[in-house]
């Protein structure tokens, strides 16, 4: 019970006060080595946007890839459905990894793989070969961006919380949207083998820093990995991607009666699994993600509108270039420089945001953000389907603005409803979702748009009129899950009725759940 009972009796600083945000925790205390903060989010700052660039930046290259090793379109998607599934599933052990071994190994650890990756993916003879450098480089992944969220989240002076998770936003903000563009030029002017041979001397930089920077904050603990649980999560997030991956398939084309009962027997089993991983969660002594975390209101509005914000950021970012390539007849290199802009702005407000959230509190630059990325989505929808490549481009840039301000203060904001020590697990939670959330849009998106074409050939006019037709609803889908995150983020604000604080609310729940557990062991013993 040493991970749930904690003394935490240090008073508020005036300006926290004022904010009226955190739980007057203060800052961990160093525990080992020297190090740098700004180093220690450099390092892993480069290493999780690369690792999430790496995620995007083959879309565009797919028929490349098709022509030069003869594969099919169901097969060069295991490049995305491969990568997903291995970083779906190593995100929820970073707060098992988190307790058990240094930031330092796991960065190393982290970085190597990516590295190893990269060169097999670069050099890869046939699909296969590189298929199992991508599988490798998604490890490196899945580690990579919770450490650099619980390393802020342990080390940042608490009343800059918001800032540094502003700049750690920026990662997520910007890889996704930089990596088609980068697919586009390398696609245009050199070879898609150029994706992974770039980011090698930005690896080999971060990995020489970070081992210089970055300090551990927290002590160790023996914690063992729960094995029925991760079987089970196993089990629940293959079921769950490729019953979403198959059922997008099956659109736009004559699906057979069996067909279409293993996409629903998958999606089923993958519903029982993922309870049952939560009913195995609650009855363990050491959990991979300690679930107690969602007793936490804030946390858990939080937890919900990132993930809405996940899925309308991602579903544009697929949206918006198929749309301008395939509508418009754009080129794959100005669909992708489409959303540069937008992607400038929202790297800009993302560490602005976290500012006037230190200042200020959460509330306001979460929630008017979030009713400017709701306006941008509006405008898509009304106006986007018989947009021109520069009405996208601005609309885009209105709803960069509107996440720069909310996504990363979203955030913040859960977390700092968590008592200190449970950070990791609340980190695990929202990168998990972060990864389901995308994946399930772009599925659905996807499918919006198959469903329009079908009928047409492409290269048609009435193939790019139908998928401007497609694209208007896909925008109208994301309008739509942006104003549910709006009204997700006001439940998050509201006045609790309750004097008791989230943070100790989870303490109690966890310590609940720990005395049963004791309790449960010492029946059995004793009989």
């Amino acid at each position: 019970m040493s991970d749930i009972s904690r003394n935490s009796n240090e008073s508020k600083s005036p300006q926290i006060a004022a904010a009226d945000l955190y739980d007057g925790e203060p800052a961990a205390k160093e525990t080992s080595g020297k190090g740098s903060l700004g180093g220690s989010l450099f390092a892993t700052g480069v290493i999780a946007f690369l690792g999430l660039l790496l995620e995007t930046v083959l879309n565009v290259l797919f028929p490349a890839l098709m022509s030069d090793f003869g594969i099919s379109m169901g097969q060069v998607q295991w490049m995305t459905s491969g990568y997903l599934l291995v970083v779906s599933i190593i995100m929820p052990l970073s707060s098992f990894l988190n307790r058990r071994f240094t930031f330092k190994a796991l960065f190393l650890f982290s970085t190597i793989a990516l590295l190893i990756g990269v060169l097999v993916s670069a050099v890869a003879p046939n699909f296969t070969v590189l298929l199992i450098g991508r599988l490798i480089q998604s490890l490196g992944a899945g580690i990579s961006t919770p450490l650099m969220f619980n390393i802020i989240a342990e080390q940042a002076p608490r009343q800059n919380l918001g800032r540094f998770m502003g700049i750690g936003a920026l990662v997520i903000a910007i890889a996704p949207a930089v990596g088609p563009t980068m697919g586009g030029v390398f696609d245009e002017f050199l070879s898609w083998r150029w994706a992974f041979i770039a980011v090698i001397p930005f690896v080999l930089i971060s990995m020489a820093v970070g081992m210089r920077s970055i300090r551990q904050s927290h002590p160790l603990e023996k914690v063992s990995l729960n094995t029925a649980s991760l079987i089970l999560l196993v089990l629940g997030f293959t079921c769950l991607i490729f019953g979403f991956g198959q059922g997008g398939a099956l659109f736009g084309s004559s699906a057979s009666a069996l067909q279409i009962t293993m996409v629903v027997a998958l999606l089923v089993f993958a519903v029982i699994f993922l309870v049952a991983f939560v009913r195995v969660s609650q009855r363990a002594f050491s959990p991979l993600i300690r679930l107690g975390v969602l007793k936490s209101k804030a946390f858990r509005w939080s937890f919900i509108a990132f993930g809405l914000f996940q899925f309308a950021s991602l579903g544009l970012g697929y949206v918006i270039p198929n749309f301008a390539q395939l509508g418009l007849g754009t080129s794959s290199l100005i669909s992708g420089l489409i959303v540069v802009p937008g992607t400038i702005i929202g790297a800009i407000f993302a560490p602005l945001g976290g500012l006037v959230l230190d200042k200020f509190g959460a509330k306001r630059p979460i929630l008017i953000g979030t009713a400017i990325a709701l306006l941008g989505t509006v405008l898509f929808s009304v106006l986007g389907s018989s947009s021109s490549v520069i009405g996208l481009g601005a609309f885009y840039l209105i709803y960069m603005l509107g996440f720069g301000l909310a996504y990363a203060n979203t955030q913040t904001y859960g977390l700092s409803n968590l008592p200190r020590e449970f950070n990791s697990d609340g980190v695990a939670l929202m990168n998990t979702l972060q990864q389901l959330a995308g994946s399930i849009g772009m599925t659905i998106l996807s499918a919006i748009i198959t469903v329009s074409e079908v009928g047409t050939k492409q290269g048609s006019k009435a193939f790019a009129s139908a998928t401007s037709v497609g694209a208007g609803w896909a925008f109208t889908v994301i309008a739509a899950v942006v104003l549910i995150a709006l009204g997700v983020e006001f439940a998050a604000h509201k006045k609790r009725g309750t004097a008791t604080p989230d943070a100790e609310t989870v303490r109690a729940s966890e310590a609940e759940r720990v005395e049963r557990v004791s309790a449960k062991v010492a029946a059995v013993a004793a009989e």
